[in-house]
């Protein structure tokens, strides 16, 4: 396990993430791939409120603001050579806006943009399929039983039958479906970003903020090329100030976004 410190640098979190990924390829069992093959892309709104000190002085102020990113996987770590799932880490890139109104009935703005990785810990995970077709909420199994014998005089006998059972999506195998949904989808980011704080007619203050993430984007349409995903997250920013105070920012994110196989 990897503790992050505050004296911890990006590079340094980099670098340990790719060791481990070395260490694993050695477990016979563990693969290792590095390339890029997939972009993620995505536009999303933005609920920010301040944290710490900053809340101190500003309360919330517009929401909905954009929220726009990207990811490029380039490292897959398989956890067996019989199963697809594994670590997938991408580097992230990402812009949102937020809006804060003061005490004295003034606005201040942020402008925050972030560089890091992304950790996908079940990346490629396949989603489960329930057995049968689903029409208005009911899922329908239907089951073919052969039933074999013999008739008064000894000869042998087949029969075939069939049963249709219909069950609710949201049962046992409905269950089965959202774990393994939200399982494909989670993942968590850090990084470092930079917040521009505008408050005219006030100089604009320039901060450098610790980012960490985490979030959940499960696929709702998956095809050969292009895949489609729902995004619900939750990030957070942190940065020390000049008189060793600490202030945040803490954004919800929702949105759609796709995935494109280059």
């Amino acid at each position: 396990m990897i503790m992050i410190k505050k004296h911890t640098t990006y590079s340094a979190i980099v670098s340990n993430m790719l060791i481990i990924l070395l260490l694993y390829s050695v477990n016979s069992e563990a693969q290792v791939e590095i390339g890029i093959k997939k972009l993620n892309i995505w536009t999303e709104f933005g609920f920010a409120s301040p944290k710490q000190e900053l809340k101190n002085s500003y309360s919330l102020g517009d929401p909905m603001k954009l929220y726009l990113g990207a990811d490029l996987p380039f490292a897959f770590l398989r956890y067996s050579k019989k199963h697809n799932t594994g670590i997938s880490l991408a580097a992230v890139l990402d812009h949102e806006k937020a809006n804060f109104e003061n005490n004295s009935n003034g606005s201040l703005d942020a402008k925050i943009t972030s560089v890091g990785l992304r950790v996908r810990p079940f990346g490629n995970m396949a989603v489960y399929q329930p057995k049968g077709p689903v029409t208005n909420g009911e899922m329908t199994t239907v089951t073919i039983h052969k039933d074999y014998g013999r008739d008064e005089f000894g000869a042998p006998t087949y029969h075939e039958y069939t049963t249709t059972e219909s069950t609710p999506v949201w049962s046992e195998e409905g269950a089965k479906l959202l774990v393994s949904m939200v399982l494909s989808g989670f993942y968590c980011d850090f990084g470092t970003s930079h917040i521009a704080l505008i408050e005219p007619p006030a100089p604009t203050v320039n901060r450098t903020a610790f980012m960490y993430y985490i979030g959940c984007a499960p696929a709702i349409a998956i095809g050969r090329k292009v895949t489609f995903f729902v995004d619900l997250s939750v990030r957070n920013y942190k940065w020390t100030n000049k008189m060793n105070t600490t202030s945040a920012i803490s954004s919800l994110h929702t949105g759609f976004g796709i995935g494109l196989i280059l």
